[in-house]
């Protein structure tokens, strides 16, 4: 359980946010954060936050002796990281253009689990604490817009690019470089994103919309796993709280397909839509606080990949066909209580590789 807030001042120099959330049976752990961003000076704009996350870390085997069966362990991870950033961006009539730099120092400690979920007994980590630094350069330009009673983007293009550099602090120098002991890595990931209007029959322009995503890791922490593709993307619901609909964002995605089925330090997905107006609705349902608006069509292609150079492995090497899904969507606006506008999507998708059930699944935001 949790709760978060936010504000503004009425000329937008200052804005704050903050959450916490307990978890009711992680015997106290917490997530918790603050920000506050000043734009004071008109551009840049600066920020600060502050942040503890907990998470998994994945699984781990061990044995006491050759002769041993393995056990299975858990680690869980504490994070948090102290971040400053600084905005600039470069308006104009048609496009806009956006830098940011930024920076953070990130502490991590680790708890080893025993198959029970509780503290093992048994193992320890050798170096269950870590202080890093990281330093991020992102960039986005960006002509896309849209028109009236279009949902989404109806003409132009976005271009996104973010690096990023970590290195462990904390680590003797005797371990730099050594997989499993040194936290350090580079990643880059790059997306590009693009609307056409075609015209045609309705309330709004058919739109031909088309997303190419990718990304590179290296370094001794960054594993095979670093990327996952597969999934569909969507918003998280924040109306009850309770994160209906299960809609997080994904940057490489593939519908018809479960999120992380393919993982790598290579990545890439890239989708194709054509997506057209049904319905303009316009109307409440008599004293109910809800309002529905437009209704859109969609079909779809998507297809996407991740592997980790280097290895021969079949689950982890560039030998199989990349995944490939095509299917449908319909997309209703719907405004409840009066103030929370909610996009939601009804898909249907088709894996046509690796075989495969059909996957309906329902979402909130359009999916680019």
């Amino acid at each position: 359980v949790g709760a978060g807030t936010g504000g503004y001042d009425l000329i937008g120099r200052h804005a704050f946010n903050a959450f916490g959330r307990v978890f009711l049976q992680g015997g106290g752990r917490f997530d918790a954060g603050v920000g506050y961003a000043f734009a004071g000076l008109g551009n840049p704009t600066f920020s600060l936050s502050a942040t503890q996350f907990w998470d998994d870390d994945g699984v781990r085997l061990a044995r006491r002796d050759a002769s041993a069966p393995f056990d299975t362990l858990f680690v869980l991870e504490r994070e948090r990281a102290v971040s400053a950033a600084v905005t600039g961006v470069v308006p104009s009539w048609r496009r806009n253009l956006g830098v940011t730099l930024a920076g953070a120092l990130v502490e991590q400690d680790a708890e080893l689990l025993d198959n029970d979920l509780g503290p093992s007994t048994s193992y320890a980590l050798a170096r269950p604490s870590a202080l890093l630094g990281d330093a991020r350069a992102t960039l986005l330009f960006s002509t896309g817009r849209s028109y009236a009673f279009q949902l989404g983007g109806s003409r132009g293009f976005d271009v996104y690019l973010s690096g990023r550099i970590r290195r462990e602090l904390s680590l003797p120098d005797s371990l730099t470089g050594v997989v499993g002991q040194d936290r350090s890595l580079d990643d880059l990931v790059g997306r590009v994103r693009g609307y056409l209007p075609l015209g045609g029959p309705g309330h709004a322009p058919h739109v031909l919309a088309v997303q190419v995503a990718g990304g590179v890791a290296r370094g001794p922490d960054a594993p095979g796993g670093h990327f996952e593709v597969g999934g569909a993307s969507g918003r998280p619901e924040t109306v009850t709280g309770l994160s209906l609909f299960g809609g997080s964002p994904i940057f490489f995605p593939t519908r018809g397909y479960a999120r992380g089925t393919r993982q790598g330090r290579v990545a890439w997905a890239a989708t194709g839509e054509y997506r057209f107006p049904l319905r303009l609705v316009h109307r409440g349902f008599g004293a109910w606080p809800v309002y529905l608006g437009r209704v859109v069509g969609s079909l779809f292609a998507e297809a996407g990949d991740a592997w980790d150079p280097g290895t021969a492995e079949p689950f982890l090497g560039a030998t199989r066909r990349p995944m490939v899904s095509a299917g449908a969507e319909v997309a209703a606006e719907f405004v409840a209580l009066y103030d929370f506008p909610l996009l939601l999507r009804l898909g249907l998708a088709v894996p046509l590789v690796d075989g495969g059930d059909p996957q309906v699944y329902l979402r909130l935001g359009l999916p680019f």
